[in-house]
């Protein structure tokens, strides 16, 4: 019996430290996105007051972390469809097969509709600011994207 026990704290051991390093590596891709676009976010955030937490989660929402492929080969940081889009798009299976999706140059381009998009609902945003508790805020607004009025 006690070999048993030294063995099953072992693996117990084992898989604790294998799920450490996966949460490790996890969180590095989350700083490093935050690192690299966080200038970004704090430039739209002064420019059209949508706080750069806000974006900022958003963007590492919609991206995973900046790996999607809408991101990588698009730019697209926010998943923002087409609507009435007259630049570069892409196509992408979403909530139906072969959606457009709107392409950017650069991750800036993308930065800057994400926050002309919000920009009209001010009012929305401001509900989010005054509930402002942990990552509520950032919830609220992904779940502007989603909404069919802001599309």
């Amino acid at each position: 019996m006690p070999r048993f026990r030294q063995l099953f704290s072992c693996l117990l051991m084992l898989c604790a430290s294998i799920a450490a390093q996966a949460q490790m590596k996890w969180n590095q891709q989350y700083q490093t996105y935050i690192d690299q676009y966080k200038d970004l976010a704090i430039e739209q955030m002064l420019k059209y007051r949508i706080p750069a937490s806000i974006t900022l989660a958003q963007g590492l929402f919609e991206s995973g972390a900046g790996k999607s492929d809408l991101s990588t080969r698009g730019n697209n940081h926010f998943g923002i469809k087409c609507h009435g889009w007259t630049g570069r798009t892409m196509n992408k299976d979403d909530d139906a097969a072969n959606e457009c999706f709107r392409a950017y140059d650069n991750p800036r381009q993308s930065y800057e509709d994400h926050s002309k998009f919000l920009a009209p609902v001010p009012a929305l945003v401001g509900t989010a600011l005054r509930r402002r508790r942990g990552i509520a805020v950032a919830g609220e607004a992904v779940a502007l994207h989603d909404r069919p009025e802001f599309r």
